[in-house]
């Protein structure tokens, strides 16, 4: 997935508004990278629709069961309520999320699930007995960048760095050096 985001990165060339001024990213080339996430969770969604995954519910059992000790609440790992939930609802999230992050629709929903699952999938695989992922759950927190608004995003980045801001010239700082000449009486 990185290497296929970094090819996708080598045809980015920053283009200008005429009218605004504003440095934009070519509508194919977002979503291509777009493209490349929903890629992967739909993919995951596929693999698990086969009778280890929906009947006998492996290897989420295995994994709830090896992490009861690192568990904050071990009597989650052993419920079979849990179980369920997680095994089924893994399915659905992976071949759905996709679809719910390219609708404005759904986006905030989708934008709060994929948080809560990458974050869990952080907690159960690299505390847990899973093994370690890795950067990938962050790596796809940060990804549902890519499906927000653009101009949500160019707003939050102006909030946050202010002196980028075109003509904001209050914010901007007018010496890289202080000046240290002037002493106050």
């Amino acid at each position: 997935l990185l290497i296929l985001i970094g090819i996708a990165l080598l045809f980015y060339n920053p283009q200008k508004d005429m009218g605004t001024g504003i440095s934009y990213i070519p509508y194919w080339l977002l979503f291509l990278l777009q493209f490349h996430i929903a890629k992967v969770y739909f993919y995951g969604g596929l693999v698990k629709l086969n009778p280890d995954w929906l009947i006998q519910m492996e290897p989420m059992k295995t994994l709830l069961e090896q992490s009861v000790k690192s568990a904050v609440i071990p009597a989650i790992n052993r419920s079979t309520a849990a179980l369920y939930i997680l095994t089924y609802g893994g399915v659905l999230f992976d071949l759905s999320i996709a679809f719910l992050l390219w609708n404005s629709k759904t986006r905030k929903l989708a934008f709060m699930a994929c948080i809560a699952f990458n974050l869990f999938n952080f907690l159960l695989f690299n505390f847990g007995a899973g093994g370690d992922i890795g950067i990938f759950p962050f790596f796809m927190i940060g990804a549902c960048v890519l499906f927000a608004n653009p101009a949500w995003v160019r707003q939050m980045i102006n909030g946050w760095f202010p002196a980028k801001q075109k003509g904001n010239t209050k914010n901007k700082k007018q010496h890289l050096v202080p000046d240290f000449s002037k002493t106050p009486n």
